[in-house]
């Protein structure tokens, strides 16, 4: 009961710090933008009557240009996020709970934690936007018809999470940090390019990201587990074997 209190204090602790004035700022900005971008995408300014007789045409627009957005807005949330959380800045707290191996273990696993449950926020702030047009709208009555997308999403984002921190804390430089933002771009080309050249098939599973249309991974979920528990193993390596403790 005691460790769990711990926990949970630890867990609070990264997300105040987390939550800093600046970083809630840019947070606001940042969503303010998407939820512009998501009236304007929707082609509201059409009028009601000419989106209701069109209806599956508006709808596959929206989805297709709102997608390409949030998986691009997404990766680079979770990167500024990681950045903020891992600078040196906010991590000076943690030389008040890091005595030996095992309070380190637990801190950086709460650490860890926070920062999943963070993202996941901002994965739910994009789905209640998207919900909210389609509501608004007629361009759909299956409200959660792409659910699925938003769950992909946020596996790949957890991904590309784990990958930034990652070589954030070997290179320990902020601008590392977008070697992971340009290696998802490859993936995004590879997977947005239709040819099916050994190079572009050879992308397409080796880097993960989403199509377009419906967000999803091309690999399928038993390949980017791997893939993420291979990134969560170096990074307790690197955290476990970093400053002798």
């Amino acid at each position: 009961m005691a460790n769990f209190s711990y926990f949970q204090k630890l867990f609070k602790t990264h997300l105040y710090y987390l939550c800093t004035k600046k970083n809630i700022i840019l947070i606001i900005i940042f969503n303010i933008l998407i939820f512009l971008f998501s009236i304007y995408s929707s082609s509201i300014f059409d009028g009601y009557y000419q989106i209701d007789s069109l209806r599956k045409s508006y709808f596959e627009s929206f989805n297709e240009s709102y997608f390409f957005f949030i998986k691009i807005f997404y990766i680079c949330f979770i990167i500024f996020i990681n950045i903020s959380f891992f600078s040196g800045e906010h991590s000076k707290y943690s030389e008040f709970f890091i005595r030996n191996r095992k309070t380190k273990i637990i801190f950086y696993t709460s650490k860890y934690l926070s920062l999943i449950f963070f993202i996941f926020l901002e994965l739910i702030y994009l789905l209640f936007i998207y919900e909210l047009i389609i509501i608004i709208l007629p361009l759909g009555s299956n409200y959660f018809l792409y659910l699925d997308s938003f769950i992909n999403l946020y596996f790949i984002g957890i991904f590309y999470c784990f990958l930034s921190s990652l070589i954030l804390n070997i290179f320990k430089s902020y601008l590392s940090s977008f070697i992971a933002l340009i290696i998802y771009w490859f993936g995004v080309i590879a997977t947005d390019n239709m040819s099916n050249s050994l190079f572009n098939i050879i992308v397409k599973y080796a880097i993960p990201s989403l199509d377009n249309k419906s967000l999803i991974f091309l690999p399928g979920y038993p390949i980017l587990f791997i893939y993420i528990t291979i990134l969560v193993i170096l990074n307790a390596l690197v955290l476990l074997l970093r400053d002798g403790v």
